[in-house]
């Protein structure tokens, strides 16, 4: 064991009623010499004003010895609560509050997050979730080495004004072409392939790696 509940500010969702059906901790990753661990951590208890349940928390472990001693971990929050330190708040933007969880993945140095709504809430007929994942959709943001957060897709905020791609929440239509749709309420999974950033359940019919590559770069 490298952490318990104290290590992860007592963050875990892990009841069935909890965001996206529990969770706990949803994905785990190594990026730049440390570890990213993604957490549920909507329950009924943190209930946000519109009425939906907390978003996701990122928690960042770093080793300084042998990685099988608890005591060489030290942990820190990249998202999350602001009284807890966290370098950005629980889902990197308070005005984003349907994303239950996220994905990771490195991809040509950066780590890229995937939003994934709590839509397990909402099939449980919780409608005012159904209705607010409806209407932010999902975004994706990528990370460098100095967790530096842009948005790559998504519609503008306060927070990220700027969008990489020009493409909106669910990867919507950019520039009159129709790419994905504002139905689209996960990124289940991604993987690199040939040097191609894929991701499952982004849209509908296309395949929007070499597109989101093209578009970052230019």
């Amino acid at each position: 064991m490298i952490a318990d509940m104290n290590d992860l500010f007592n963050y875990p969702a892990y009841h069935r009623n909890d965001v996206n059906g529990g969770g706990g901790i949803y994905q785990v990753i190594e990026y730049s010499g440390a570890l990213y661990v993604v957490i549920c951590t909507g329950t009924p208890e943190t209930k946000n004003e519109s009425g939906t349940l907390q978003t996701f928390a990122i928690v960042k472990g770093v080793c300084n010895g042998d990685v099988t001693d608890k005591d060489a971990w030290s942990w820190s929050l990249l998202a999350g609560d602001k009284e807890d330190e966290a370098k950005y708040p629980f889902g990197f933007d308070e005005e984003r509050i349907s994303a239950g969880a996220c994905t990771l993945q490195e991809y040509d140095g950066y780590l890229y997050i995937g939003e994934y709504n709590d839509v397990s809430s909402a099939l449980r007929k919780d409608f005012t979730t159904q209705a607010t994942n409806l209407e932010q959709s999902i975004n994706l943001y990528r990370m460098d080495a100095d967790e530096h957060i842009e948005k790559v897709v998504g519609d503008p905020t306060e927070a990220f004004p700027t969008i990489l791609t020009g493409l909106g929440s669910g990867y919507t239509s950019s520039n009159g072409e129709k790419l994905g749709t504002h139905m689209n309420q996960y990124t289940w999974q991604t993987t690199v392939y040939n040097d191609k950033f894929f991701g499952r359940q982004l849209t509908e019919t296309e395949d929007i790696a070499a597109q989101l590559k093209n578009s970052v770069q230019n």
